[in-house]
């Protein structure tokens, strides 16, 4: 029963893992853009 245990959850944890990893994954891009934004603002560059 114990292996059983084991088994169930690194398939819960890896389902887990992948729905963190989209969340971080937006979260970068997002950041990555604002930073992006920010960086041509303080340049003076008119592109928003």
């Amino acid at each position: 029963m114990g292996r059983k245990k084991e088994e169930k959850k690194p398939k819960f944890e890896s389902l887990l893992c992948g729905r963190v990893k989209l969340l971080v994954n937006s979260a970068c891009r997002h950041e990555v853009r604002r930073y992006r934004n920010e960086c041509f603002f303080s340049a003076g560059n008119p592109e928003k």
